[in-house]
């Protein structure tokens, strides 16, 4: 049975309906006329990254993989991406070249460079920010 499996899983089935759709996109930032009218192809860079998001999270997953996920958002959405992730009750990992919104959103960080890893949490992570000039 399907909803064994899912509920084996962890991932909740939603109903699949227009209101549910337009809603869902709704809270990444998307109005309705985008939901319900426009191509992927005719959506802007931002809108396609919320998108993505939104689909991402449309089984409500429990662990989340970004890459870059900053790229193509304004400063606004990037705000709101960080308070996302900081609600978020599942785990994330992030690949990012933009130290401010890792600072923000990150309790533990791997620096890759020169072919070497290094890692901060907590404090010592604070800190990082703080000399990098967050």
């Amino acid at each position: 049975d399907e909803r064994l499996f899912e509920a084996w899983a962890g991932v909740e089935q939603r109903p699949l309906t227009t209101e549910e759709v337009v809603d869902h996109l709704a809270s990444f930032g998307l109005p309705e006329e985008v939901a319900r009218n426009r191509k992927i192809s005719m959506l802007s860079g931002g809108q396609k990254v919320k998108l993505m998001f939104a689909a991402s999270l449309w089984t409500r997953a429990h662990v989340l993989c970004l890459d870059e996920p900053t790229n193509y958002l304004d400063s606004e959405s990037v705000g709101l991406l960080a308070g996302a992730l900081q609600a978020f009750k599942g785990g994330f990992a992030v690949v990012t070249h933009c130290e401010a919104f890792a600072a923000e959103v990150c309790t533990e960080r791997w620096t890759v460079a020169d072919g070497s890893v290094s890692g901060a949490k907590g404090a010592r992570l604070q800190t990082q920010a703080k000399t990098k000039g967050r």
